[in-house]
């Protein structure tokens, strides 16, 4: 049996459905250990290809083979210093090792600092030259330390009273994603606007076909007419961009000329800068609730999309917006329903919408979008999970991810 720890970004919920599906597609069976909101530990038959894994989740912030499980800090200190010379047999015991340890949050920095402490010590007392790097805050060493500082890194988990032991394999490429997110030529015009992470996950729950090139451990864009996914709010094609790394063709809209003109640039440079020529894409101005007038009827696979999410929210009219959230509330449920009940036409039966629906937090109270859910099955769909929460801190609007599936009949 291989056993392999998933650490999770923010959005632990969101991760953990991302990794199902994804393993899923893949038709990988595997048993759920143990899971928290931090981490996910499973067990496998067969040994992972954890690059090409990486490659595709967008939730996962690092992936480590398990070790062992172990029950006091002493064992640990064994263990790992047992680990570290095992690796390093072969190699010059005057080489310089760098290691790191980090824990989830029910392992303290104390813990951390003196087993890194004891480890270093026992590795001294056998000969090696050691050094570490402890987290620079919490108790978790970021992936741009561990990448950077090319750190031998082993993850400390508490579970069942017991500690997990992992050795990291891979981190998230956070170049790759600091790159569509930040150099694409026509950036999100507002702060707060969707991170590509979070529409690869949504995307990739919604069912994404990929192709990978073994020779280059890259991704590598496949066309396939069957797969066409459709976003009818794309704004500047955040997760349009997702769909097409994974290797699907895209549909977008939006009522905005500016939104339309910027996707199209947006799409462009990708498809340039990752080598993307056979993936057919498709933008044009719409409506969001008049879509099926432009497409075929149960043209499209999969909707994905975040929608309009009500007022920008700023200083100079929070008030505004406190005093008329209720008003807000309804506009959007009035949208929304007259989109699910449009798009029903152009989805194919059985077909995936992973939406997103705002919830306000307003002087400790939450206000939330609910009556498209209350009377999904009248617009012709069931809730298939959710919600996944998604948020920046502080944040005053917030979201909630849903996932519909399209029932062939309207009850």
């Amino acid at each position: 049996m291989n056993e392999y720890l998933f650490v999770l970004g923010r959005t632990g919920d969101l991760s953990k459905a991302e990794i199902e599906a994804v393993l899923s597609r893949m038709q990988i069976n595997y048993q759920t250990a143990f899971s928290s909101a931090e981490t996910l530990h499973l067990k496998f038959q067969q040994e992972l290809d954890v690059t090409k894994l990486m490659l595709m989740l967008g939730g996962t912030i690092k992936i480590a083979s398990v070790i062992n499980k172990l029950s006091n800090q002493e064992d640990i200190c064994n263990q790992v210093s047992q680990f570290i010379q095992n690796s390093i047999k072969d190699k010059d015991k005057h080489d310089k090792i760098t290691f790191g340890l980090s824990g989830d949050s029910f392992i303290s920095a104390k813990i951390i600092n003196n087993l890194s402490n004891s480890i270093k010590s026992k590795l001294q007392e056998n000969g090696f030259i050691v050094r570490f790097i402890l987290p620079s805050s919490g108790t978790s060493l970021s992936s741009v330390v561990v990448r950077k500082q090319k750190l031998l890194e082993f993850i400390i988990i508490s579970e069942n009273k017991e500690f997990i032991i992992a050795k990291t394999l891979i981190v998230q490429d956070f170049d790759d994603w600091g790159k569509r997110d930040f150099q694409r030529p026509a950036p999100d015009p507002h702060q707060g606007m969707l991170p590509p992470k979070v529409a690869r996950m949504m995307v990739n729950i919604a069912n994404s076909k990929f192709a990978f090139r073994q020779e280059t451990c890259s991704m590598q864009a496949i066309p396939n007419s069957k797969i066409t996914l459709l976003d009818p709010f794309c704004g500047t094609g955040t997760i349009l961009a997702e769909a097409m790394m994974l290797g699907l063709n895209v549909i977008g809209s939006d009522q905005s000329q500016e939104a339309i003109t910027k996707t199209k640039k947006n799409l462009e440079w990708l498809s340039k800068e990752y080598q993307i020529s056979n993936i057919k894409y498709q933008i044009f101005r719409s409506d969001a609730t008049h879509i099926s007038e432009k497409l075929a009827p149960e043209s499209v696979n999969a909707i994905v999309t975040e929608p309009y999410l009500g007022p920008i929210v700023e200083a100079h009219n929070i008030k505004h917006i406190t005093q008329n959230i209720k008003n807000i509330i309804l506009g959007l449920e009035k949208l929304y329903i007259g989109c699910l009940r449009d798009w029903h036409k152009v989805i194919k039966p059985d077909g995936l919408i992973v939406i997103i629906f705002p919830y306000f937090n307003i002087d400790n109270r939450e206000f939330s979008v609910k009556k498209p859910l209350d009377i999904r099955e009248n617009l012709g769909y069931t809730l298939v999970s959710g919600p996944y929460k998604y948020s920046r801190p502080q944040a005053v609007v917030k979201r909630n991810i849903y996932i519909l599936k399209k029932i062939n009949s309207k009850h």
